[in-house]
């Protein structure tokens, strides 16, 4: 077999495509069935296609720890395993593995949960929890940069961890919620901001952004003075200061603290 074909017929039951009978039929005919003279050859194979599906999960599970969680105690018990092993195949199969970071892999997961919603049944918020998983991965693994080297010195700048994403439900109330054990079976449907950012010990963060917060992020972000996100927000000077050196102790801006 030429190694083109070799790797034509392989190929689908790596990537979880084709069951393991097919693929050893493809390379070894009848020859890979029991007692057959590539039977071992055909165990050789299902053991690496077992490594390679749990290089899927491995893949996903870490990274959105918190969708596998809210989809697996949706579906209750064992259905709920087997649904989020349903959308790992059915997610890889529509993207598979691409990239040499396995983690990587897991980033068209909430665009396909977005997808999928409506035929598998899904809450709509489930693809945006699944985003601020990946966001909170994002950020964890984000390069430092030259920017963040001296946090104190230099002009008022938005630390270069810093990202904003928009979502139709209080995931991080929700999710505060649930580490206290108290959290209803969905978040409240609420348009809200979540700001990502990693914070001076390098630990990542995210929490709701309020309106002077996000104004003050722009006006940082475009350069203009400070006076004009307060009266963006409504806000007094006072209001303006204190959320100042908030977002500077948070180490979401860098810079002097004082504004």
């Amino acid at each position: 077999m030429r190694l083109a074909e070799f790797f034509a017929s392989i190929a689908p039951f790596l990537e979880g495509r084709a069951s393991h009978p097919e693929a050893a039929r493809a390379l070894y005919g009848d020859g890979g069935a029991p007692g057959g003279a590539h039977a071992r050859d055909a165990e050789r194979l299902a053991l690496y296609g077992r490594f390679c599906r749990r290089h899927r999960f491995d893949a996903l599970d870490g990274t959105f720890a918190n969708t596998r969680a809210a989809l697996v105690e949706a579906g209750a018990g064992p259905a709920g395993e087997a649904a989020w092993e349903s959308l790992v195949a059915g997610y890889f199969r529509a993207h598979p593995m691409h990239h040499a970071e396995l983690n990587e892999n897991g980033s068209a997961l909430p665009a396909y949960l977005a997808a999928q919603a409506k035929a598998r049944g899904l809450a709509p918020w489930i693809a945006e929890l699944a985003d601020l998983d990946w966001w909170t991965f994002r950020t964890r693994v984000a390069p430092d940069e030259a920017s963040a080297a001296a946090p104190g010195a230099g002009l008022l700048r938005l630390a270069p961890t810093a990202e904003l994403r928009p979502y139709t439900h209080d995931l991080p109330g929700w999710l505060d919620a649930r580490e206290a054990g108290a959290a209803p079976s969905s978040p409240e449907p609420r348009a809200c901001v979540v700001l990502f950012w990693r914070d001076l010990d390098l630990d990542t963060r995210f929490a709701e952004a309020d309106p002077l917060e996000l104004a003050v992020l722009h006006a940082v972000y475009a350069g203009l003075p400070l006076a004009s996100a307060a009266a963006r927000a409504g806000a007094s000077a006072g209001e303006l200061d204190e959320t100042v050196e908030d977002l500077v102790a948070a180490g979401i801006l860098l810079g002097p603290r004082a504004p």
